[in-house]
């Protein structure tokens, strides 16, 4: 009955025996055993694996190794084993477990990995030596093609993974808005603000504004505002006490900020205004 365990990824064996108890069945029923319980009248099994009681309990892994071997029924046990044994299959027979094999499902004995990113050459589709830090068309250079291509993936335009994985400039496992913003800084310099602002005029204005839609959900590290020109309302996105003045230096609102804002600049005259936030400033002009 063993010559095929190998065929299979772990084997679960229940033992019981007619005693004056119960029978095969009384021990299934009274234990809730839900494999199937051997009938081991000559003991053989038993003796085997035995230590003194009945229902005896034995898993073994595909490679034959007794990894479990107990009376009664300790289901969580028996379910821990179980689960633990799957995690060390080698699906692809290439010697490496699944826990441990860089690309589980096809088979690569050297677990060659270039890129150094934890993800087997034979099943990783992106280089990530090449494809990196916001290097998204692979040219080893950031420039602006970078950048619309990183708006691209994140408007649905396009929707390859490598490039996703690319565009992660504060690699925090998300791509965002933020993030184009941060790709900005690096290829033109200047601050988060100055980079929405480049954006505003380098996107034609449906998609700069799906763009930032975003924003209204994301924790920025500093204040941002936009579009920047105005010429009615502008959104702020920040946290704490703000105060806006004008080019007199008289100021013209005050508020606290919990995230996402909407200031009404409708009934203030044409002119650039400061920002005054947590220690920085942020200049805005409003055009009317």
């Amino acid at each position: 009955m063993w010559q095929n365990y190998q065929d299979l990824p772990v084997v679960v064996l229940g033992v019981g025996s007619d005693w004056s108890t119960y029978s095969c069945e009384g021990w299934v029923n009274a234990f809730g055993i839900t494999y199937p319980m051997l009938d081991d009248y000559a003991s053989a099994v038993y003796w085997d694996f035995g230590d003194g009681y009945i229902p005896h309990n034995v898993i073994i892994d595909h490679q034959g190794v007794v990894l479990y071997s107990q009376s009664g029924f300790n289901s969580s046990a028996i379910v821990s084993i179980i689960n633990g044994a799957l995690e060390n299959i080698d699906a692809d027979n290439d010697g490496v477990y699944n826990g441990d094999d860089n690309c589980p499902d096809i088979y690569n004995p050297d677990q060659e990995d270039s890129d150094y990113d934890g993800i087997g050459d034979f099943c990783d589709n992106c280089n990530n030596l090449i494809y990196t830090d916001g290097n998204l068309d692979g040219n080893e250079s950031l420039d602006i093609f970078d950048v619309l291509m990183l708006v691209d993936v994140l408007l649905g335009a396009n929707e390859n993974s490598c490039l996703e994985e690319a565009g992660d400039m504060n690699d925090d496992g998300y791509v965002n808005v933020l993030d184009v913003i941060s790709l900005v800084q690096q290829i033109l310099g200047g601050n988060q603000q100055q980079a929405l602002t480049y954006l505003q005029g380098l996107l034609d204005p449906i998609m700069f504004k799906q763009l930032t839609q975003e924003l209204f959900m994301i924790e920025s590290p500093k204040i941002l505002v936009w579009p920047n020109p105005s010429n009615s309302v502008m959104n702020i996105n920040g946290y704490g006490y703000v105060q806006i003045y004008n080019m007199l230096g008289k100021e013209v609102y005050e508020n606290h900020l919990n995230g996402h804002h909407i200031w009404d600049t409708r009934n203030l005259p044409s002119g650039i205004y400061h920002i005054f936030n947590n220690g920085e400033t942020t200049s805005v002009t409003l055009l009317k």
